[in-house]
């Protein structure tokens, strides 16, 4: 499965299934967090919604204005369609999610402590990053330089298999991100 083609003329966005998948990791988890305090499920469902919406719209806007300002400046429109050929930056996510679900409990949910809810929620960003990270095994992406298919002796077969990138196998460093951030959080 490369690029996260299936048959011909269907493509599966792994990397949107996979990032989806992550964000429900993190709901489920802050979730059952704030349940074993407040004695109520549910508390978070529109902070979720609303750290979620605003975490993609940060992901993409940082990945515009910080990592590709000059095309993006050019092409404006391609700002929003174009968020469809790549391009989300975990940096922009957390920040403007993590303002937003803040914001979210300090005007909506006066009576929780906000402290705790962060305590609770932001580690499981790292968590939900793993997972992401793992979308881009499928399209073959954010990997480093060129090395042996021996060195990569510490991969399932089928990642040794599909570290081959432009004709030499690359350092999965997607893969690496991934397990520090399990390790992080």
């Amino acid at each position: 499965i490369r690029g996260g083609a299936i048959g011909t003329g269907f493509k599966v966005k792994f990397y949107g299934i996979l990032i989806v998948s992550g964000a429900l990791l993190c709901y489920a988890i802050t979730d059952h967090e704030v349940y074993k305090k407040y004695k109520k499920h549910g508390l978070i469902d529109n902070l979720f919604i609303v750290a979620f919406l605003f975490g993609i719209l940060g992901a993409r806007l940082w990945y515009c204005f910080v990592l590709e300002p000059e095309y993006f400046l050019a092409n404006p429109g391609q700002i929003i369609v174009g968020i469809v050929s790549g391009g989300l930056a975990i940096q922009g996510g957390a920040l403007l999610g993590i303002i937003a679900g803040v914001s979210f409990v300090l005007l909506f949910r006066k009576y929780m402590d906000v402290r705790y809810v962060m305590d609770v929620a932001i580690p499981t960003i790292l968590l939900a990053q793993a997972i992401g990270r793992m979308g881009n095994f499928f399209n073959q992406e954010v990997f480093g330089a060129a090395t042996s298919y021996e060195s990569l002796w510490f991969l399932p077969t089928i990642m040794r298999k599909n570290m081959l990138i432009d004709g030499s196998y690359r350092v999965p460093l997607f893969f690496i991100e991934a397990v520090m951030n399990i390790g992080g959080y």
